[in-house]
C-alpha cells in the first residue's frame, strides 16, 4: 500500500469453482482461480478476512492484520 492510496491490494488463487468474500464482500473467481480485491485501509490496525467455499459449502478462512500509519 502507499500513504497516498489509503488502500492494499488483496490477491490470491483458489479452486475455479469457489466462491471468495473478504471481509463479507464478495470477490470475483477467475475461471483459472484468481481473485483480487483494492480493500480501503483505517488508520491503525486493519483484519483481513478471507472466506473460500466450495460448491459442497466447506469453507476455509484465513485472517490477516495490516497496519497502516499515515
Amino acid at each position: 500500500y502507499t500513504k497516498e492510496n489509503k488502500e492494499t491490494k488483496v490477491r490470491g488463487k483458489t479452486d475455479p469453482d469457489t466462491s471468495v468474500t473478504i471481509n463479507e464482500r464478495w470477490v470475483i473467481v477467475d475461471t483459472t482461480g484468481n481473485f483480487s480485491y483494492t480493500l480501503p485501509l483505517l488508520p491503525g490496525e486493519n483484519l483481513i478476512k478471507i472466506v473460500v467455499t466450495d460448491r459442497a459449502g466447506n469453507q476455509t478462512m484465513v485472517e490477516r492484520k495490516v497496519s497502516y500509519n499515515p
